[in-house]
């Protein structure tokens, strides 16, 4: 596992960069919902040490390669333009993959939350406090940010001592599901109130029935989106892009030093395949996999 604090990259990354690590607060509490298992101090100290790598080695493999191949103009994009662009892209990439994380255990916990509703409607029919219920579910059920969650709340009480109302909302400040947030906090309410935590459950189960009917309809219309995106910028923009350079070929002369079929190539087998990567991580994003 390479988020890890086995991880020496990480450990060193830890020693070197923890004194100077920004305090970004919302971008902390976003963090704290991501479900990585790192510090944040050590993630961002881990973020630093790789940008930090990545633009030397970039930079060194560009000075060399110019000598290699000698082309006019390839030392200022190889030496200057592929580092910077390759400095902002791996930075870009590593402090958005916690929103990413984030997002993704918001959806699964969400796709999980009519097995986990309906399971603890049963439980709750054998008489099960809300304790013994949320540790009950927690493991048994397959879906691993959904048990992660009940597990911190089972952990808040039976190691921290806190007691079961501070352990759910310490645990509902570090899950990016707000469905799941009001549900363990509504369940909570149920208990302590009438003590009808079945009643609830059920009513909450319809009500899951409708907003997954919803989401679905919703998932479809994005989908609808993102397939007419992907005909324009993958299927027709690099079309239109290609024909517009073989017409300017004509003319004659560079861009940037790179001549037409080089451009080409550069559409063909580097934009295509960044472009695509894009696309599946946004169809990763919409669909569910439960």
């Amino acid at each position: 596992m390479v988020l890890s604090s086995e991880n020496r990259v990480v450990r060193t990354s830890w020693r070197v960069f923890h004194p100077v690590v920004p305090n970004l607060k919302k971008y902390r509490a976003m963090y704290d919902q991501s479900g990585i298992s790192l510090k944040y101090e050590a993630y961002l100290s881990f973020v630093f040490l790789t940008t930090i790598c990545v633009c030397a080695a970039v930079f060194g493999i560009g000075l060399v390669f110019p000598f290699v191949i000698p082309i006019p103009g390839l030392l200022i994009i190889t030496g200057l333009a592929i580092p910077a662009s390759a400095t902002g892209g791996v930075l870009l990439f590593l402090f958005t993959y916690p929103l990413y994380k984030k997002v993704e255990n918001a959806r699964k916990v969400d796709d999980a939350l009519l097995f986990t509703v309906g399971y603890a409607g049963v439980l709750a029919s054998a008489g099960l406090s809300l304790e013994r219920l949320l540790e009950r579910i927690s493991e048994i059920i397959p879906n691993k940010p959904t048990a992660n969650l009940l597990q911190r709340v089972v952990r808040n009480v039976r190691m921290f001592g806190h007691d079961i109302a501070a352990a759910i909302e310490e645990a509902v400040e570090h899950t990016a599901s707000r469905s799941a947030s009001k549900l363990l906090v509504s369940m909570l309410t149920a208990a302590q109130s009438s003590g009808e935590l079945k009643s609830y459950l059920v009513f909450e189960a319809k009500q899951l029935f409708l907003d997954k009917k919803e989401n679905l309809e919703r998932t479809v219309t994005s989908l609808t989106y993102i397939g007419e995106l992907y005909i324009a910028v993958l299927i027709v923009g690099p079309i239109v892009l290609i024909l517009m350079i073989a017409l300017l070929s004509s003319i004659g002369g560079t861009m940037l030093g790179l001549t037409p079929v080089q451009q080409m190539n550069l559409i063909v087998f580097i934009g295509l395949p960044f472009l695509a990567i894009i696309f599946i991580i946004l169809i990763d994003m919409f669909v569910g996999r439960e």
